[in-house]
């Protein structure tokens, strides 16, 4: 499958695929999905403090909460970090 050059190493000039997964619009797209899953937990926390009868289960949106928080930062961290390189690129 891959060229073999007579000294046994692989050739170099091979392109390099980046999946589609790894790419801006990706994280862009991802970090809308997870804000509107960060507010729709804080409605929730909001209605279990509202609600007597819901007190018992303020963790599950408390937890949605910080799941979310956190998987925002890291993508605008991410999305940051790139912008930050390509500015130090050009």
């Amino acid at each position: 499958m891959f060229i073999k050059i007579e000294s046994g190493q692989y050739p170099l000039f091979k392109r390099v695929i980046h999946p589609w997964y790894d790419t801006d619009i990706a994280y862009i797209i991802f970090m809308f999905f997870m804000l509107s899953c960060f507010a729709f937990a804080i409605m929730g926390t909001q209605v279990c403090l509202e609600y007597a009868t819901f007190k018992k289960i303020i963790m599950l949106p408390i937890i949605l909460v910080c799941m979310s928080g956190y998987i925002l930062m890291r993508i605008i961290t991410e999305l940051v970090l790139r912008y930050l390189d390509r500015i130090e690129y050009e």
